[in-house]
């Protein structure tokens, strides 16, 4: 029913009002909509088809190399429909909370777009930090390939800001992960996703709008 009600939603966008998403577009939506279900315990997915997995909803975070700080980010829309919101946490290779920030923009709500914003949220999160290197995780694997390869897209010019701003750094990964490995910026993007519209930032301590450990490798284990 979902996947029909997606691809339903994306015709009459192309019927009517002249929009149209790309059938990548399309699937990661499916994608995160059923993965939001299946968090929610709304949905669960069938073992008939699906290889049996434990511990689906901890946290799976992945370490990035030594000398990088990782930086997961994600995107939301509000519940209102009219504005989308981005989430960034940063880590050191050991797990330990370094930063995380958030952006409530009003008008965004296209899922791909919010996706890279949420990596240029990243970008300025990084340079908060000062940090040189730089690993940025995004679950959305369409904005990463466009990222990788430059396409051209409906946020070409969100992915030109983050090709420009990234020569800033010494070293700078793009790379798509799992929803599980991206758990905590999604969960920011959907806490801070109703609130008035502007940056967060959280350098000195961890957001108070829901639990984030200081260590995340204790949970991982």
């Amino acid at each position: 029913m979902v996947i029909c009600w997606v691809i339903w939603g994306a015709w009459r966008k192309a019927l009517y009002e002249d929009v149209f998403q790309s059938p990548l577009s399309t699937f990661g939506f499916i994608s995160k909509y059923l993965d939001d279900l299946e968090l929610a315990g709304v949905y669960e997915k069938s073992t008939a088809t699906m290889p049996v997995k434990t511990k689906q909803h901890a946290l799976k975070w992945i370490a990035p190399p030594e000398g990088f700080l990782k930086f997961n980010a994600d995107g939301a829309v509000a519940r209102t429909g009219d504005k989308g919101a981005v989430g960034v946490i940063c880590r050191d290779s050991a797990g330990n909370y370094i930063a995380a920030s958030a952006n409530i923009i009003n008008g965004l709500v296209d899922p791909p777009s919010l996706e890279a914003m949420a990596c240029n949220e990243a970008i300025s999160l990084a340079l908060d930090v000062d940090a040189r290197n730089c690993v940025i995780a995004s679950d959305c694997l369409e904005v990463i390939v466009n990222l990788q390869k430059q396409n051209l897209c409906a946020y070409s010019s969100i992915l030109r800001d983050i090709k420009t701003r990234s020569m800033l750094f010494q070293n700078v990964i793009f790379k798509h992960e799992g929803r599980c490995s991206n758990n905590e910026a999604h969960a920011i993007a959907k806490s801070v996703r109703n609130m008035t519209s502007g940056r967060y930032v959280w350098l000195l301590e961890r957001p108070k709008i829901l639990h984030v450990p200081q260590n995340i490798m204790s949970i991982n284990k």
